[in-house]
């Protein structure tokens, strides 16, 4: 997720002129209704801004999208958490985005109030030479669905930023939700802890058998490959209708030259392992 959560709980005392800031979004939101079964129906706002401070010695570039449900507001509350941090305003979803771009912003910047929000032909202009560094920090966020049906929903957020350096950082989290408990899906939910290890074993087999088939250069011993058979389940995942995929960031098991690698385990393959009433077992019984 973005940066400074935290700072939404300051920007309730923020001034007026920033808080007027809010209605520069693009978008709007829905009515949202109770919780049921029915199909999800979805909504989403988008947010571009460059923010100037210090008289355009630094800007924030920030793009922002926020996908989110209009008729299941216990899915739509766990959704902006992901997003926002657990201190959400009780605004509209497009004001959210504005807040939340400028809770990037250094506290000192935001109780000086000399941030500026350029129009895009002056964002395009080139600033003026000067002895020193002009940064530009980039910010990108987006939500996007990844899986639906009337057992669970899986989302999948995506969180860039650059500050400076050889190049920028992105990073990948999901959110499963549980239609019938109208909870969040973890892998306790999925597995009982006497199969764990079964589960750790495959699991490791699974991801060594994909890098040898995907990366040529794979060998256990390089650095760059850490020990794949030592790595465990991290809980960064999401459901599909016949996979369980696991998602890595960078660094976490490799240089980051390996990327944001993924591991799909498909169902057939753990059915004998995952607990009886699990969201994988009612989306296998729902398929037969």
């Amino acid at each position: 997720m973005l940066i400074m959560k935290n700072k939404f709980i300051k920007l309730g005392v923020m001034s007026a002129a920033l808080i007027a800031l809010v209605s520069s979004c693009l978008g709007g939101a829905k009515e949202k209704a109770g919780n049921s079964l029915s199909p999800l129906s979805w909504d989403s706002v988008h947010c571009e801004k460059v923010l100037s401070l210090n008289n355009d010695t630094m800007r924030y570039e920030t793009e922002q999208t926020f996908l989110f449900p209009t008729n299941d507001t216990t899915l739509y509350r766990l959704n902006a958490q992901r997003v926002f941090g657990d201190s959400v305003p009780n605004v509209e979803p497009d004001s959210l985005l504005t807040l939340h771009s400028l809770s990037l912003v250094p506290d000192e910047e935001l109780e000086r109030g000399s941030i500026k929000i350029l129009d895009s032909v002056t964002a395009s202009k080139e600033r003026p030479e000067t002895d020193y560094f002009n940064p530009n920090y980039t910010f990108f966020e987006e939500n996007k669905l990844m899986y639906q049906d009337d057992v669970v929903v899986s989302i999948q957020y995506y969180n860039y930023v650059y500050l400076g350096g050889a190049h920028g950082m992105g990073s990948y989290s999901y959110l499963v939700y549980d239609r019938k408990s109208q909870s969040m899906v973890t892998e306790e939910d999925l597995f009982d802890e006497k199969d764990k290890g079964d589960f750790e074993l495959l699991f490791a087999k699974q991801l060594v058998e994909k890098m040898k088939k995907e990366y040529e250069t794979y060998d256990p011993e390089e650095p760059m490959w850490q020990s794949m058979e030592n790595v465990k389940p991290n809980g960064n995942f999401y459901l599909t209708e016949h996979s369980l995929v696991y998602q890595f960031n960078h660094y976490e098991i490799g240089a980051y030259a390996l990327g944001t690698p993924t591991l799909e385990i498909p169902y057939e393959l753990i059915k004998n392992l995952i607990k009886k009433d699990s969201p994988i077992a009612r989306i296998i019984e729902k398929r037969k």
